[in-house]
């Protein structure tokens, strides 16, 4: 009883697998730094909400806060801690 396998269906398939293998490399190359940034970006992203909040917290204390809004994120995202040290610093002299 045969699976229905000849040569010319594994050399087939391996070739599949040797194109997808390479497609893949050079798709990854490619994208490696752009996906890289991205992920940087994010992370500051979050590390400077975060900041933003704990900002808002403590200085409602003393009734201070910076809005968060989706540019003040993407400033935070992009500078990082002194992003947000820059928006505290712009909201106490404006």
């Amino acid at each position: 009883m045969g699976v229905g396998l000849d040569i010319s269906s594994i050399m087939s398939y391996f070739l599949l697998l040797l194109l997808l293998y390479v497609g893949g490399s050079i798709i990854l190359r490619f994208f490696r730094f752009p996906m890289k940034l991205m992920i940087e970006l994010l992370c500051n992203s979050l590390i400077g909400v975060g900041l933003l909040l704990l900002v808002n917290v403590f200085g409602a204390a003393v009734g201070y806060s910076i809005v968060i809004n989706p540019f003040n994120v993407i400033f935070v995202g992009i500078l990082g801690v002194p992003g947000v040290v820059c928006l505290f610093l712009l909201g106490m002299i404006l």
